[in-house]
């Protein structure tokens, strides 16, 4: 059943995006819709041929693709996407720029601008120099940032009509390249791109061979920084004082080991514990109109009062970041009584809504075949709000379900390894795609906590600030501390599952607030005021932690190798479907051997 589905879905992610094409005045002829300029249109389009001598028009190679509509994440700041596809049958060398020839709207000015023409005409790069756009390729899609001095009417909003070009600058014009400075290192850091990818691949080659040789004591690596902001591999130990079992350096590379007591452990609660301000205490239950919540007329499920604990009933739709679990399974066993949480809401191609949140939360299936104890889910699943262990009644469940708000569409699964393995089967992601009922879900977390919710999603960077709301802890706010982080996960069921590619994250005084807790498992972790990314971009899905008790070390998936997997974006609440993106935004599998990298670790 679980294959059959996952066909269905492949083949219908492969149907053409609803896109109405430009005419020759470039009308906007579908609104809620997307348009696309392409290469056979050149005599069709009137597009200005008055470029300075320093950029080449690629009208005739390529394929512009404006995603939807305008879109506001306040008064006077708007934005949309574009995706930009090479048609041609040769690869299209950076720097590759987008320049808007018209907006349609007076007064909206593009911001953000990564440079100008020589006729001082601003320009957004999409692909640096040093880098190609693959002939037959596409770029994920690429946010246009733009201002107005008050806010849009509806009448203003429908004359956004953009002219978009897509140009090739001259390889010897100086770009912005992500802003690096004359000697190429990343903003803010005191290393380069390239050397952070060589630092990658020799803690990629070395982990495996750390937790063989570890004697159970070594769980994992990451990338860090030291106190100088010097690159440095992290090495996750049982205990200090390991000094025998890992190395000071790896092939020059400094280490830093990091005890955390034992191997970090997915994590749904099963006690009826959160916490608030670091201090725990027993869930809330009931109805939430005891908490005199105010009700909420445009249904984006963000209730209004700040007491509302994450843990109780809430009215449809319900807000992100709330208890969920599922309930066939303690229908089935009767001590399945656990609390994870809701992540998001995401929308596919076809405009379908779904809650994104992890597999050891709406799966929770022990698998009988081939062996006992090995996570899964089933498809089909009843998935309620509040969870199982937030009932009213603790572990007892209405038999009449008014509670349920999807069933389980689409999951990842989770390949398992042991320290001796002699090969390690690699997981991406620990995801479950519920298929939401109808008005069931919002897209905004309860107050407090993040207001704006941006539907691209954000690559995570060593410093980036980020933020989220869950179950057990509510709202709160962190930094990402390490990424490319490879370690062991577990146990699942009964074994353990190998995580690469993932995210580190933790607060400042772990011991008396940490980012997360057992129970927000699930959690969507978005930027928070980041120097490189847009408030409330997407980073991950907050999946383990440990050790137990204060989690003072939170693991999240990289939320872009999610959303590919599963073919939906995070809704922010925009309404109708989005643009795939083109053909290399296909998902990845999560386990060995057909694993693909999220993108660059910054921007």
């Amino acid at each position: 059943m679980r294959t059959s589905l996952r066909s269905v879905r492949r083949r219908l992610l492969m149907l053409p995006a609803c896109a109405a094409v430009l005419a020759a005045t470039l009308t906007w002829a579908a609104p809620e819709g997307d348009q696309k300029k392409t290469g056979s249109e050149t005599e069709a389009v009137a597009v200005p041929a008055d470029l300075p001598a320093d950029a080449v028009d690629l009208t005739d190679k390529v394929e512009v693709t404006v995603n939807g509509t305008l879109r506001s994440s306040s008064r006077t700041a708007h934005s949309t996407t574009v995706t930009v596809k090479n048609i041609s049958e040769e690869d299209l060398h950076g720097p590759l720029v987008v320049i808007i020839d018209e907006l349609g709207i007076d007064g909206l000015e593009l911001t953000k601008a990564d440079g100008k023409l020589s006729d001082d005409r601003p320009y957004v790069e999409i692909v640096a120099k040093g880098s190609e756009l693959k002939a037959g390729k596409s770029l994920t899609a690429q946010r246009l940032s733009f201002k107005t001095e008050k806010s849009l009417t509806g009448e203003e909003r429908g004359k956004f009509d953009p002219q978009v070009r897509v140009c090739q600058l001259d390889e010897t014009k100086k770009t912005a390249a992500a802003d690096q400075d004359d000697t190429g290192k990343i903003p803010g850091k005191s290393y380069t791109q390239k050397e952070f990818d060589q630092v990658a691949s020799i803690q990629d080659k070395w982990t495996v061979r750390l937790i063989q040789e570890g004697k159970r004591e070594v769980y994992g690596t990451a990338i860090a920084e030291n106190a100088n902001g010097d690159l440095v591999v992290k090495v996750y130990t049982q205990r200090s004082g390991t000094d025998d079992l890992v190395p000071d350096t790896i092939d020059e590379i400094p280490v830093e080991i990091q005890p955390v007591g034992q191997i970090f452990q997915p994590g749904p609660v099963q006690t009826d514990t959160v916490y608030t301000a670091g201090k725990p205490h027993k869930a809330a239950r009931g109805n939430q109109d005891d908490y005199a919540a105010t009700a909420d007329p445009q249904g984006t499920g963000q209730p209004i009062s700040p007491i509302i604990p994450p843990t109780l009933f809430f009215n449809r739709p319900v807000p992100i970041g709330v208890s969920i679990s599922n309930i066939d399974v303690f229908i089935d066993d009767g001590t399945s009584c656990y609390s994870g949480t809701l992540g998001c809401r995401c929308v596919d191609a076809l405009g379908t809504q779904y809650i994104l949140t992890n597999l050891h939360v709406a799966g929770a299936r022990d698998e009988t075949t081939p062996a006992p104890g090995r996570l899964t889910g089933e498809v089909g699943d009843r998935i309620i709000q509040p969870s199982t262990g937030d009932a009213v009644a603790f572990c007892e469940i209405d038999a009449n379900l008014p509670n349920v708000i999807g069933r389980v569409a689409d999951f990842q699964d989770i390949e398992y390894v042991d320290f001796f393995s002699t090969t390690f089967a690699m997981n991406r992601m620990d995801a479950c795609l519920v298929r939401a009922n109808s008005g069931a879900v919002g897209y905004l977390p309860a107050t407090p906590g993040y207001t704006t919710l941006v539907r691209e999603p954000s690559h995570p960077y060593i410093g980036m600030p980020v933020q989220k709301y869950g179950r057990t802890t509510s709202y709160t706010d962190g930094t990402v501390t390490a990424v490319n982080m490879n370690t062991l996960v577990g146990p699942y069921g009964s074994g353990f599952g190998y995580f690469i590619g993932q995210i580190e994250i933790s607060t400042p005084l772990p011991l008396l607030e940490a980012f997360g807790q057992p129970g927000d498992s699930g959690s969507l972790i978005v930027t928070k005021q980041s120097r490189w990314a847009e408030d409330g971009q997407p980073v991950g899905l907050l999946f383990a932690g440990g050790p137990t008790g204060f989690i003072d070390i939170t693991i999240a998936n990289p939320i872009v190798g999610i959303l590919n997997r599963f073919g939906v974006q995070v809704d922010d609440g925009q309404v109708g479907p989005y643009q795939t993106g083109g053909d290399d935004q296909t998902g990845v599998s999560g386990t060995s051997g057909t694993v693909v990298p999220d993108g660059p670790a910054y921007p």
